[in-house]
């Protein structure tokens, strides 16, 4: 999820941040078909004030400030069974991938 959480006024790059955000979460769903919403973060879960992302892209310049969740929908809270762990971590990796060749590509 990306910037903002404290508001639901869109960042002025967000078009660009939704972009990778939409290319991260459709490399995810290849690898075990997991499907994530992806978007600002108060108009994809809710308003939250001190989040991360908002600090690093507000305060830092970091475009790609970016707020991540992993599997699961509320049946198992933040213990995920065992036989799910690598299935995440392959799936995640997958969108780490992507969003660090959108980073690459910013030839900063």
């Amino acid at each position: 999820m990306s910037p903002w959480g404290y508001t639901d006024e869109l960042p002025d790059d967000y078009d660009t941040q939704n972009a990778v955000s939409k290319a991260v979460t459709d490399a995810i769903a290849k690898v075990h078909g997991t499907k994530f919403e992806y978007g600002a973060i108060s108009s994809t879960i809710y308003p939250a004030s001190g989040s991360s992302a908002d600090w690093t892209y507000g305060e830092c310049g970091i475009l790609y400030s970016f707020g991540a969740e992993l599997r699961d929908t509320g049946k198992y809270g933040f213990i995920l069974p065992e036989d799910q762990i690598l299935d995440s971590g392959e799936e995640t990796l997958a969108g780490v991938k992507v969003l660090a060749q959108a980073v690459k590509a910013l030839k900063v």
